[in-house]
């Protein structure tokens, strides 16, 4: 789980998994296109976005950037302002976040979702993760095992992470 997930950036993990990127008719980047699986209204594409925002937290860590969050979530959504927050610190801080062996398991639909308000639950699992802070190594965490909802909300046009967290198993 990346530490950005989790919206506290002193207890959890980060991912390695790759963001998507492509290039536009101007040969300038564009970052964390939404993947086509994502962008149906859909149950399977509910899963899909939860786990294109789980990976791009992940991206994240090892590259922070502010602004990206903002354009994957809804206003309303509180852990990621958090997310959001931590990830300008760690710009302000220039902190990254390395993680081994990251894994996204099994994503399943909560029985209480709806049409347009789809909780993922997601299984997570990585092998440990390493801080650094100016290109030194500051902390070392041990490998996670975890329970993450996700929860989407379609606004008409496209899913938008409305809530996400750790969970008890």
């Amino acid at each position: 789980m990346s530490r950005i997930a989790s919206g506290n950036a002193s207890s959890s993990k980060t991912t390695s998994a790759p963001s998507s990127t492509s290039s536009n008719t101007n040969g300038q980047s564009r970052e964390f296109v939404v993947p086509d699986a994502a962008k149906a209204h859909t149950h399977e594409g509910a899963k899909a976005y939860a786990r294109f925002y789980l990976e791009t937290l992940g991206s994240l860590d090892r590259t922070p950037r502010t602004g990206v969050i903002p354009k994957l979530s809804t206003s309303a959504c509180t852990s990621c302002a958090k997310q959001e927050e931590t990830i300008a610190s760690f710009v302000k801080t220039n902190k990254r976040v390395e993680t081994k062996d990251f894994k996204i398991g099994s994503t399943t639909v909560r029985p209480d979702s709806t049409e347009d308000s789809v909780v993922i639950q997601v299984r997570h699992s990585d092998g440990g993760a390493t801080e650094f802070t100016r290109g030194k190594k500051t902390a070392n965490f041990p490998p996670t095992n975890s329970h993450i909802e996700v929860r989407t909300d379609w606004d008409g046009r496209s899913w938008k992470v409305g809530e996400q967290g750790v969970v008890a198993d």
